[in-house]
Protein backbone atom coordinates (compact mmCIF):
# COMPACT_ATOMS: atom_id res chain seq x y z
CA UNK A 1 0.00 0.00 0.00
CA UNK A 2 2.87 2.36 0.73
CA UNK A 3 4.28 1.81 -2.75
CA UNK A 4 0.87 2.22 -4.35
CA UNK A 5 0.30 5.49 -2.47
CA UNK A 6 3.65 6.88 -3.62
CA UNK A 7 3.02 5.94 -7.26
CA UNK A 8 -0.50 7.38 -7.14
CA UNK A 9 1.04 10.82 -6.63
CA UNK A 10 2.20 10.69 -10.28
CA UNK A 11 -1.44 10.96 -11.41
CA UNK A 12 -2.91 14.49 -11.78
CA UNK A 13 -6.35 13.11 -10.91
CA UNK A 14 -5.17 11.61 -7.62
CA UNK A 15 -3.27 14.75 -6.57
CA UNK A 16 -6.29 16.90 -7.40
CA UNK A 17 -8.49 14.54 -5.38
CA UNK A 18 -6.19 14.82 -2.37
CA UNK A 19 -6.18 18.61 -2.63
CA UNK A 20 -9.97 18.69 -2.76
CA UNK A 21 -10.24 16.38 0.27
CA UNK A 22 -8.03 18.74 2.27
CA UNK A 23 -10.29 21.67 1.39
CA UNK A 24 -13.67 19.89 1.69
CA UNK A 25 -12.96 17.95 4.89
CA UNK A 26 -10.86 20.70 6.48
CA UNK A 27 -7.88 18.38 6.90
CA UNK A 28 -4.48 19.58 8.01
CA UNK A 29 -2.17 20.55 5.15
CA UNK A 30 0.24 17.76 6.09
CA UNK A 31 -2.52 15.12 6.32
CA UNK A 32 -1.26 13.13 3.33
CA UNK A 33 2.38 13.74 4.22
CA UNK A 34 1.72 11.82 7.48
CA UNK A 35 -0.31 9.11 5.72
CA UNK A 36 2.62 6.69 5.48
CA UNK A 37 3.44 7.14 9.17
CA UNK A 38 -0.10 6.18 10.14
CA UNK A 39 -0.04 3.27 7.68
CA UNK A 40 3.17 1.99 9.24
CA UNK A 41 1.44 1.77 12.64
CA UNK A 42 -1.02 -0.86 11.33
CA UNK A 43 0.07 -4.36 12.36
CA UNK A 44 -0.29 -7.60 10.40
CA UNK A 45 -2.70 -8.79 13.12
CA UNK A 46 -4.94 -5.78 12.37
CA UNK A 47 -4.95 -6.65 8.67
CA UNK A 48 -5.69 -10.33 9.36
CA UNK A 49 -8.62 -9.43 11.61
CA UNK A 50 -10.14 -7.17 8.97
CA UNK A 51 -9.66 -9.78 6.22
CA UNK A 52 -11.46 -12.45 8.29
CA UNK A 53 -14.34 -10.05 8.91
CA UNK A 54 -14.90 -8.79 5.36
CA UNK A 55 -13.41 -11.39 2.95
CA UNK A 56 -15.62 -14.45 3.13
CA UNK A 57 -16.42 -17.27 0.72
CA UNK A 58 -19.84 -15.77 0.01
CA UNK A 59 -18.62 -12.46 -1.39
CA UNK A 60 -15.58 -13.44 -3.44
CA UNK A 61 -14.93 -13.78 -7.17
CA UNK A 62 -12.41 -16.22 -8.61
CA UNK A 63 -10.07 -14.53 -11.09
CA UNK A 64 -7.91 -16.77 -13.26
CA UNK A 65 -5.18 -15.69 -15.67
CA UNK A 66 -4.20 -18.39 -18.14
CA UNK A 67 -4.59 -20.05 -21.54
CA UNK A 68 -7.89 -21.10 -23.11
CA UNK A 69 -7.00 -24.79 -22.61
CA UNK A 70 -7.96 -24.62 -18.93
CA UNK A 71 -11.46 -23.19 -19.46
CA UNK A 72 -13.37 -26.49 -19.21
CA UNK A 73 -11.62 -27.47 -15.97
CA UNK A 74 -12.70 -24.18 -14.38
CA UNK A 75 -16.45 -24.52 -14.98
CA UNK A 76 -16.93 -26.79 -11.96
CA UNK A 77 -15.91 -23.93 -9.68
CA UNK A 78 -18.61 -21.61 -11.07
CA UNK A 79 -22.13 -21.71 -9.64
CA UNK A 80 -23.82 -21.64 -13.07
CA UNK A 81 -21.00 -23.15 -15.11
CA UNK A 82 -20.58 -19.96 -17.15
CA UNK A 83 -17.25 -18.17 -17.22
CA UNK A 84 -16.91 -14.47 -18.01
CA UNK A 85 -13.98 -13.41 -20.18
CA UNK A 86 -12.53 -10.00 -19.35
CA UNK A 87 -9.60 -8.01 -20.70
CA UNK A 88 -6.93 -6.16 -18.69
CA UNK A 89 -9.42 -3.38 -17.95
CA UNK A 90 -12.17 -5.67 -16.60
CA UNK A 91 -14.17 -5.13 -19.79
CA UNK A 92 -15.83 -7.94 -21.70
CA UNK A 93 -13.47 -9.31 -24.35
CA UNK A 94 -14.27 -8.00 -27.83
CA UNK A 95 -13.51 -9.56 -31.19
CA UNK A 96 -10.56 -7.93 -32.94
CA UNK A 97 -10.34 -7.97 -36.72
CA UNK A 98 -7.01 -8.19 -38.56
CA UNK A 99 -5.53 -4.83 -39.54
CA UNK A 100 -5.61 -3.89 -43.20
CA UNK A 101 -2.38 -1.86 -43.06
CA UNK A 102 1.00 -2.20 -41.34
CA UNK A 103 1.96 -0.46 -38.10
CA UNK A 104 4.26 1.97 -39.90
CA UNK A 105 1.63 2.76 -42.51
CA UNK A 106 -0.75 3.59 -39.67
CA UNK A 107 1.75 5.98 -38.09
CA UNK A 108 2.36 7.70 -41.43
CA UNK A 109 -1.38 8.11 -42.05
CA UNK A 110 -1.87 9.55 -38.55
CA UNK A 111 1.02 12.01 -38.93
CA UNK A 112 -0.18 13.12 -42.36
CA UNK A 113 -3.70 13.59 -40.96
CA UNK A 114 -2.73 15.77 -37.98
CA UNK A 115 -0.17 17.79 -39.95
CA UNK A 116 -2.46 18.23 -43.00
CA UNK A 117 0.35 17.01 -45.26
CA UNK A 118 0.60 14.21 -47.81
CA UNK A 119 4.23 13.11 -47.68
CA UNK A 120 7.16 12.84 -45.24
CA UNK A 121 9.05 15.79 -46.71
CA UNK A 122 6.11 18.14 -46.13
CA UNK A 123 5.60 16.65 -42.67
CA UNK A 124 9.21 17.18 -41.60
CA UNK A 125 9.22 20.74 -42.94
CA UNK A 126 6.04 21.71 -41.08
CA UNK A 127 7.05 20.08 -37.78
CA UNK A 128 10.48 21.73 -37.92
CA UNK A 129 8.80 25.15 -37.91
CA UNK A 130 7.22 24.45 -34.52
CA UNK A 131 9.77 25.60 -31.95
CA UNK A 132 7.42 25.58 -28.97
CA UNK A 133 3.84 25.38 -27.80
CA UNK A 134 1.80 26.20 -24.73
CA UNK A 135 -1.52 24.48 -24.11
CA UNK A 136 -3.86 25.48 -21.29
CA UNK A 137 -6.62 23.04 -20.38
CA UNK A 138 -9.47 23.97 -18.04
CA UNK A 139 -10.39 20.85 -16.07
CA UNK A 140 -13.60 19.94 -14.27
CA UNK A 141 -14.67 16.80 -12.43
CA UNK A 142 -17.89 15.56 -10.81
CA UNK A 143 -15.73 14.48 -7.86
CA UNK A 144 -13.90 17.82 -7.55
CA UNK A 145 -16.13 20.92 -7.51
CA UNK A 146 -13.19 23.33 -7.68
CA UNK A 147 -11.80 24.59 -11.02
CA UNK A 148 -8.45 23.16 -12.08
CA UNK A 149 -6.03 24.25 -14.76
CA UNK A 150 -3.44 22.07 -16.47
CA UNK A 151 -0.76 23.77 -18.55
CA UNK A 152 1.53 21.85 -20.91
CA UNK A 153 4.71 23.24 -22.45
CA UNK A 154 6.97 22.02 -25.24
CA UNK A 155 10.24 23.56 -26.43
CA UNK A 156 12.01 21.90 -29.36
CA UNK A 157 13.63 19.47 -29.49
CA UNK A 158 12.97 17.62 -26.20
CA UNK A 159 12.03 20.01 -23.36
CA UNK A 160 8.60 19.39 -21.85
CA UNK A 161 6.82 20.58 -18.71
CA UNK A 162 3.38 20.24 -17.15
CA UNK A 163 1.66 21.97 -14.25
CA UNK A 164 -1.65 21.26 -12.47
CA UNK A 165 -3.01 24.05 -10.27
CA UNK A 166 -6.15 25.37 -8.65
CA UNK A 167 -7.25 27.89 -6.01
CA UNK A 168 -3.79 29.42 -5.96
CA UNK A 169 -2.04 26.10 -5.25
CA UNK A 170 0.24 24.06 -7.51
CA UNK A 171 -0.78 20.44 -6.99
CA UNK A 172 1.62 18.83 -9.42
CA UNK A 173 4.50 19.82 -11.70
CA UNK A 174 6.96 18.01 -13.99
CA UNK A 175 9.91 19.19 -16.05
CA UNK A 176 12.28 17.35 -18.39
CA UNK A 177 14.82 18.69 -20.88
CA UNK A 178 15.88 15.32 -22.26
CA UNK A 179 18.88 14.96 -19.97
CA UNK A 180 17.47 15.69 -16.53
CA UNK A 181 14.14 16.39 -14.95
CA UNK A 182 12.02 16.38 -11.80
CA UNK A 183 8.54 15.66 -10.49
CA UNK A 184 6.75 17.70 -7.83
CA UNK A 185 3.53 17.16 -5.92
CA UNK A 186 2.19 18.84 -2.79
CA UNK A 187 2.35 15.61 -0.77
CA UNK A 188 5.93 14.44 -1.32
CA UNK A 189 7.63 17.56 -2.69
CA UNK A 190 10.21 17.71 -5.47
CA UNK A 191 12.08 14.60 -6.65
CA UNK A 192 14.55 14.14 -9.49
CA UNK A 193 13.54 11.73 -12.25
CA UNK A 194 15.28 8.37 -12.23
CA UNK A 195 17.34 7.08 -15.14
CA UNK A 196 14.47 4.79 -16.19
CA UNK A 197 11.97 7.65 -16.04
CA UNK A 198 14.23 9.86 -18.16
CA UNK A 199 14.71 7.07 -20.72
CA UNK A 200 10.96 6.55 -20.96
CA UNK A 201 10.37 10.30 -21.23
CA UNK A 202 12.80 10.58 -24.13
CA UNK A 203 10.86 7.98 -26.11
CA UNK A 204 7.61 9.91 -25.72
CA UNK A 205 9.00 13.39 -26.29
CA UNK A 206 8.52 15.66 -29.27
CA UNK A 207 5.59 17.40 -30.93
CA UNK A 208 4.47 13.99 -32.23
CA UNK A 209 6.29 11.12 -30.47
CA UNK A 210 5.17 8.72 -33.23
CA UNK A 211 7.68 10.36 -35.60
CA UNK A 212 10.53 8.83 -33.61
CA UNK A 213 9.22 5.33 -32.87
CA UNK A 214 11.45 3.65 -35.45
CA UNK A 215 14.66 5.47 -34.50
CA UNK A 216 14.37 5.59 -30.68
CA UNK A 217 13.80 1.88 -30.12
CA UNK A 218 10.12 2.05 -29.18
CA UNK A 219 8.60 -1.43 -29.01
CA UNK A 220 5.23 -1.26 -30.77
CA UNK A 221 2.84 -3.50 -32.69
CA UNK A 222 -0.50 -3.19 -34.45
CA UNK A 223 -2.89 -5.61 -32.75
CA UNK A 224 -5.79 -5.20 -35.20
CA UNK A 225 -9.09 -3.34 -35.60
CA UNK A 226 -11.44 -3.02 -32.62
CA UNK A 227 -15.00 -1.74 -32.49
CA UNK A 228 -15.64 0.71 -29.66
CA UNK A 229 -19.08 2.31 -29.26
CA UNK A 230 -19.87 1.77 -32.93
CA UNK A 231 -16.59 3.17 -34.25
CA UNK A 232 -13.70 1.11 -35.58
CA UNK A 233 -10.14 1.80 -34.48
CA UNK A 234 -6.68 0.56 -35.32
CA UNK A 235 -5.14 -0.41 -31.98
CA UNK A 236 -1.41 0.22 -31.57
CA UNK A 237 0.22 -1.49 -28.60
CA UNK A 238 3.35 0.06 -27.06
CA UNK A 239 5.57 -1.80 -24.61
CA UNK A 240 8.04 0.00 -22.33
CA UNK A 241 9.47 -2.52 -19.86
CA UNK A 242 6.57 -3.67 -17.69
CA UNK A 243 4.41 -0.75 -18.82
CA UNK A 244 1.96 -1.18 -21.68
CA UNK A 245 -0.24 1.32 -23.50
CA UNK A 246 -2.81 1.09 -26.28
CA UNK A 247 -3.48 3.93 -28.73
CA UNK A 248 -6.73 3.95 -30.71
CA UNK A 249 -6.68 5.52 -34.21
CA UNK A 250 -9.94 6.07 -36.09
CA UNK A 251 -9.96 3.84 -39.22
CA UNK A 252 -11.59 6.61 -41.27
CA UNK A 253 -9.83 9.81 -40.15
CA UNK A 254 -6.65 8.16 -38.73
CA UNK A 255 -6.80 10.62 -35.81
CA UNK A 256 -5.88 9.30 -32.35
CA UNK A 257 -9.02 9.31 -30.20
CA UNK A 258 -8.07 7.26 -27.14
CA UNK A 259 -5.07 6.05 -25.16
CA UNK A 260 -5.09 3.42 -22.42
CA UNK A 261 -2.05 3.17 -20.15
CA UNK A 262 -1.20 0.27 -17.82
CA UNK A 263 1.76 0.96 -15.54
CA UNK A 264 3.23 -1.68 -13.26
CA UNK A 265 5.57 -1.28 -10.31
CA UNK A 266 6.19 -4.49 -8.40
CA UNK A 267 2.84 -6.09 -7.64
CA UNK A 268 0.87 -2.88 -8.19
CA UNK A 269 -0.87 -1.94 -11.45
CA UNK A 270 -2.26 1.50 -12.30
CA UNK A 271 -4.53 2.06 -15.29
CA UNK A 272 -5.70 5.28 -16.92
CA UNK A 273 -7.68 6.17 -20.02
CA UNK A 274 -7.46 9.42 -21.99
CA UNK A 275 -9.79 10.35 -24.84
CA UNK A 276 -9.12 13.05 -27.46
CA UNK A 277 -11.85 14.91 -29.35
CA UNK A 278 -12.69 18.15 -31.14
CA UNK A 279 -9.55 18.43 -33.27
CA UNK A 280 -8.98 22.01 -34.46
CA UNK A 281 -6.58 23.61 -36.92
CA UNK A 282 -3.90 25.66 -35.16
CA UNK A 283 -1.39 27.19 -37.59
CA UNK A 284 -1.82 24.30 -40.02
CA UNK A 285 -1.74 21.45 -37.47
CA UNK A 286 -4.67 19.62 -35.88
CA UNK A 287 -4.74 19.49 -32.08
CA UNK A 288 -7.49 17.99 -29.86
CA UNK A 289 -9.36 20.66 -27.89
CA UNK A 290 -11.44 18.34 -25.71
CA UNK A 291 -10.23 15.44 -23.61
CA UNK A 292 -11.16 13.24 -20.68
CA UNK A 293 -8.82 11.51 -18.24
CA UNK A 294 -10.11 8.58 -16.20
CA UNK A 295 -8.37 6.68 -13.41
CA UNK A 296 -10.67 4.34 -11.50
CA UNK A 297 -13.69 6.35 -10.27
CA UNK A 298 -11.95 9.68 -10.89
CA UNK A 299 -12.84 11.49 -14.14
CA UNK A 300 -11.45 14.79 -15.37
CA UNK A 301 -13.03 16.62 -18.31
CA UNK A 302 -10.80 19.10 -20.10
CA UNK A 303 -11.44 21.92 -22.56
CA UNK A 304 -8.48 23.67 -24.21
CA UNK A 305 -8.72 27.42 -23.60
CA UNK A 306 -5.35 28.27 -25.14
CA UNK A 307 -3.19 26.58 -27.76
CA UNK A 308 -0.29 28.76 -28.90
CA UNK A 309 2.55 27.75 -31.19
CA UNK A 310 5.96 29.46 -31.20
CA UNK A 311 5.13 31.83 -28.37
CA UNK A 312 7.62 32.97 -25.73
CA UNK A 313 8.11 30.41 -22.95
CA UNK A 314 10.06 31.20 -19.77
CA UNK A 315 12.06 28.01 -19.14
CA UNK A 316 13.56 29.43 -15.95
CA UNK A 317 10.20 29.60 -14.21
CA UNK A 318 9.41 26.02 -15.27
CA UNK A 319 12.58 24.69 -13.65
CA UNK A 320 11.79 26.19 -10.24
Amino acid sequence: MAGDFARSLESPQTVAGFAYSIIKDKLSKDYYQRYLQRLDSVSKEDVLAMSKKYFTSTNCNIVVVGNEEIIESLKKFDSDGKIEFLDAFAEEVKDIKPATISKDELIDKYLFAVSLTSNKKELAKKVKKVKSYERVIDMTSPQIPIPLKMTEYFVSPTTEAQKMEGQGMVFQKTFCDGNSGFKFDMQSGKKDMTADELASKKKSSGLFPEMNYITNGTNYELTGIENDNGNEYYVLKLIDGENVSYDYYNTTTYLKEKSISIQKAGEETNESTTTYNDYKNVSGILFPHSLTISVGPMNLIGKVSKMELNGKIDLKSLKE
